[in-house]
């Protein structure tokens, strides 16, 4: 069972006769307690879930070989506890996050056992993902938007730098690394591997609750994907591939803010630099003004 931690974060000052000294003071913080309790349930059925369509070998065959699914990257618990929360969305995971081991073997050998998965050991390998070997190539980009943003991946993404808000990294369309690679895949191939995992996204979504998506693909996946009612055009250099929206899930009532940018083949957000920072923030500022 993952283990439940309830987050004491308050110091108050006590008088204790002529001294005053910082005392911890037991305040739950309780969205991120709630956090935490939902994300075991949220864990147990998908992984139960994501086990049986392991036994679609039609599907299977498109997967790459001594993999798993990844249901996030990043540290749950640090994310948890920010302030301002930011998920990045890619379309799926990269087969090279398993050809260059940046997961531990026993972890992967576990959740492939037909009889069984340590749902604890399988929670601490998404959680340090970023601290171990992260995909840094791929995930620059998005680095660069987080820090700007005032928030951050953490571990070897920011050289071990303390900030007070964490992102995490999630996939839009399936968390199985496939080969080839998504965009290779043939239409119906693509339809049935968002079948097997009808609801994910949006229900991990739900319980994370972030403040903000920061969203990679193409027009055709967010006209598929997401229901945008009024995009808002970033300026400058950024307004040929940047753009924001409001997007609200089916199953939650208020609306999450959306910032979208082009994958250039295989890149997210494709020609994004660090001089293009102020034009993120203007658009930022933006969409906190947008309904």
């Amino acid at each position: 069972m993952v283990r439940i931690v309830i987050l004491v974060r308050h110091a108050q000052s006590v008088a204790i006769g002529d001294s005053a000294l910082c005392s911890a003071s037991i305040i739950i913080d309780a969205e991120h307690y709630i956090m935490k309790k939902n994300v075991q349930n949220f864990l147990l059925k998908w992984i139960e879930l994501l086990k049986s369509v392991s036994n679609d070998n039609a599907l299977m065959s498109h997967v790459f070989p001594q993999s798993m699914p990844i249901l996030w990257f990043g540290d749950f618990e640090e994310y948890g506890k920010s302030g301002f929360k930011i998920v990045t969305v890619g379309l799926n995971p990269s087969y090279k996050e398993f050809v260059e081991r940046r997961f531990e073997e026993t972890v992967i050998k576990d959740f492939n056992c037909k009889k069984c998965c340590a749902p604890d050991a399988y929670y601490e390998s998404l959680n340090k993902y970023f601290a171990n070997n992260p995909y840094t190539k791929w995930f620059v980009n998005f680095e660069k938007i987080l820090q700007i943003l005032g928030s951050t991946y953490g571990g070897k993404m920011n050289g071990g730098s303390q900030s007070k808000n964490c992102a995490l990294h999630v996939d839009l369309m399936s968390p199985f690394a496939t080969y080839p690679t998504w965009g290779n895949l043939c239409d119906g191939m693509q339809k049935r591997f968002q079948e097997a995992t009808k609801g994910l996204f949006e229900e991990l979504i739900i319980l994370l609750k972030p403040n903000l998506i920061i969203l990679s693909c193409g027009k055709k996946v967010v006209s598929s994907e997401f229901s945008v009612l009024k995009k808002i055009n970033a300026t400058g250099a950024l307004s040929k591939f940047v753009y924001g929206f409001n997007w609200t899930p089916k199953a939650r009532g208020c609306s999450i803010k959306v910032i979208c940018g082009r994958n250039m083949r295989g890149t997210p957000f494709g020609g994004f630099t660090i001089g293009n920072g102020e034009g993120m923030k203007k658009l930022m500022e933006k969409l906190r003004n947008v309904k």
